[in-house]
């Protein structure tokens, strides 16, 4: 994976076992003018290494493993940049992690406007139409404590569908894009276990609680769906090599998630070790 990391940051890594293997062909990848971390005692530092495939073959000075290069051999000048073994993560949840990636994140909002503020970070340059979703959300930190009421996000975002669950996921505040999208009015009925909150009167304020945020389930993105888990893995896989974990631990994954893990591997797109 050293083929992937970018020598612009002050922090690059690299994993896998290291040492002496024995030579036989060309490294494919060299990388020197490092200050490489080898976690050995014996020799605590080094200034290149050089893999092959997969795996990394040596470790030592610039002029010793520059000695080794073959005609295709890639050389990449670290520019003192400082080289380590990845990261480990001991115990997660790999897709759960990549899902999180794709909903904004409202954890710690302290106001209404936060809130829109985020949401607007997240959509980007996403095309008009998209569903947007998030989660955290939670109007007991804002200063009226109140619950919001969809117009604000309705206006700041009248070309998104957008779907954000409160903090508990007890409930959900909708704008009117959702609304509008999943067929509601102000007379849509309340279900049992479940409620639309409205105002004075009686007009929904696009907050849904418990079962009646099933009123938008057909709309949303189906977490089952093996794309959207493809996309969850990868987006994983992309935010871990970003912080430097090349190694993770999945807890409690099911024999078909572990499938397509699998099939994934082996088409060389999921390339962190799980």
């Amino acid at each position: 994976m050293l083929t992937h990391l970018s020598f612009r940051v002050a922090v690059v890594t690299f994993f896998l076992a290291f040492g002496s293997r024995g030579w036989g062909q060309a490294p494919d990848l060299i990388v020197h003018g490092a200050v490489a971390a080898t976690m050995d005692p014996r020799y605590p530092e080094a200034t290149a290494i050089a893999t092959r495939g997969s795996r990394i073959v040596a470790v030592g000075s610039d002029q010793d493993i520059l000695a080794r290069r073959g005609k295709e051999t890639r050389v990449v000048d670290a520019k003192g940049a400082f080289l380590m073994p990845g990261f480990i993560e001991g115990h997660g949840h790999f897709q759960g992690l990549g899902a999180s990636r794709r909903s904004v994140d409202l954890i710690g909002c302290a106001s209404y406007d936060e809130l829109i503020r985020r949401v607007k970070i997240f959509i980007g340059d996403q095309p008009k139409g998209t569903w947007i979703t998030g989660r955290g959300w939670d109007q007991n930190l804002w200063p009226d404590r109140q619950m919001p009421d969809h117009e604000p996000l309705s206006r700041a975002f009248p070309d998104y569908p957008v779907f954000l669950k409160r903090v508990d996921g007890h409930a959900a505040l909708a704008n009117a894009a959702a609304m509008n999208a999943a067929g509601l009015t102000n007379q849509t009925a309340n279900m049992t276990g479940g409620e639309i909150l409205r105002d004075a009167s009686g007009k929904a304020t696009g907050v849904f609680i418990d079962r009646a945020m099933g009123l938008f389930a057909e709309l949303l993105p189906n977490d089952d769906d093996r794309e959207v888990i493809e996309t969850d893995l990868l987006l994983a896989q992309e935010l871990c090599f970003r912080e430097g974990i090349t190694t993770f631990h999945d807890a409690g994954s099911s024999h078909t998630l572990i499938a397509l893990m699998a099939s994934l591997m082996e088409a060389d797109r999921l390339k962190i070790r799980l």
